[in-house]
């Protein structure tokens, strides 16, 4: 739902929202072990790409979100300050048997005194204010040219937050956070334990995506209705028109996009049949995955 997102890869698909980074900066070693650069080197970009926003979100493409949950928790913080946000986080011994860095260019380093660096996972997921993220972008090209990583970490999110610490900076960790956002499958019992109003969900399979993203607008509604405004009704459906028809666009993107992997000659007027089925694991039954998160306990209204 967040209009101004995309995944970084070595190569860009223009019809999709797919941000290529290998034309643009030096990725180290095969596509494999260049993951943890497109997650460095991605982050800049979004930042690039979208410099005039308050908040910037870094997580996993398994993640779900509620935005207009998030909106709201984000609204206890100033967004006019540096703030690194998570609601999972910690410090780790810096790994001096693998990693070298130019100490001389950190002389703010946090942790200094106890040889640590503070990271979190993408199944947390990061916030930045506009000025933290423009904070990272000013140095990461430094960081990452005067520096020597484990090539086969596979782990863009631990060096992205040493780059913080280095930088001087410290990971808030609003404490309440943990029972609406921890990083639970979206399956697991233990969310109903958690908090009434679920805000981030992890290991979602791409099916699972939609029936939660259905029930998340049907929840919406619900808080519309109770807001006894006919205005904000009447506002919120044509915003969920217009998302359904780009969602349909998206598609018949995705779809010239199988196409032309498949090697299946495209005319800008043709319905490509049959496509190659995507690799998305094992199906799932929408119909019945939707009533499995219809059963689970509803959320308050705010």
């Amino acid at each position: 739902r967040p209009p101004r997102a995309f995944w970084p890869a070595g190569g860009g698909e223009p019809n999709l929202p797919v941000l290529g980074i290998r034309d643009k900066y030096k990725l180290h070693g095969d596509d494999r072990h260049a993951a943890q650069y497109l997650h460095m080197y991605g982050l800049k970009e979004l930042y690039l790409k979208y410099p005039d926003r308050k908040w910037y979100y870094l997580t996993g493409c398994d993640n779900y979100i509620n935005v207009d949950y998030v909106l709201k928790m984000l609204d206890e913080h100033d967004a006019d300050t540096k703030l690194w946000i998570s609601f999972g986080g910690w410090w780790e011994d810096f790994p001096n048997a693998t990693v070298k860095v130019d100490w001389s260019l950190w002389p703010n380093w946090n942790g200094r005194a106890t040889g640590k660096f503070m990271w979190s996972t993408g199944a947390f997921g990061w916030f930045f204010t506009n000025s933290m993220l423009k904070e990272y972008v000013d140095h990461i090209d430094t960081f990452l040219a005067t520096s020597t990583l484990e090539e086969g970490c596979n782990c863009g999110s631990r060096w992205i937050g040493m780059l913080f610490s280095l930088l001087g900076y410290e990971m808030t960790l609003p404490k309440w956070w943990e029972r609406t956002m921890y990083a639970y499958a979206v399956d697991s019992p233990l969310i109903n334990a958690m908090h009434k109003e679920m805000a981030g969900y992890h290991y979602v399979h791409p099916h699972r995506m939609y029936a939660l993203d259905q029930r998340v607008v049907h929840e919406k509604i619900d808080r519309i209705v109770q807001a006894d405004d006919a205005n904000l009704l009447h506002e919120y459906f044509r915003q969920f028109v217009d998302s359904h028809f780009e969602v349909l666009r998206r598609r018949q993107a995705e779809a010239g996009h199988l196409a032309k992997l498949a090697k299946v000659p495209l005319k800008p007027y043709d319905i490509i049949y049959p496509l190659p089925e995507p690799t998305y694991g094992d199906t799932v039954d929408d119909d019945k995955e939707l009533e499995r998160l219809k059963s689970l306990p509803r959320m308050g209204h705010y």
